[in-house]
């Protein structure tokens, strides 16, 4: 997979959603980090697109894909082995 420049304005709407995001994770536990940074492990300019649909998931959902090809879902876990496949999501922001 290539990855493809993200726009500046992209990079601030990640940058807004990520910390939404993390805020949520930290209101109900689920992480004691101090920044979106620290929670997700990249940062906003990392990511080369956003999958909202991955196959087997019943509802919609967010996965992160980064340049380096790694993907990751709002609770900032890594998806790993085919859960990691471009093939098993559909391609939303490229």
């Amino acid at each position: 997979m290539n990855a493809e420049y993200v726009s500046h304005m992209t990079v601030r709407c990640l940058d807004i959603t990520m910390e939404k995001l993390f805020q949520l994770n930290r209101r109900v536990g689920l992480t004691s980090a101090d920044t979106k940074e620290e929670f997700y492990g990249f940062g906003s300019c990392d990511v080369a697109m956003l999958h909202f649909n991955k196959v087997g998931w019943r509802r919609p959902g967010l996965w992160f894909r980064l340049h380096d090809g790694r993907v990751f879902d709002v609770r900032a876990i890594e998806q790993k082995g085919r859960d990691a496949d471009p093939a098993w999501y559909d391609a939303a922001m490229h």
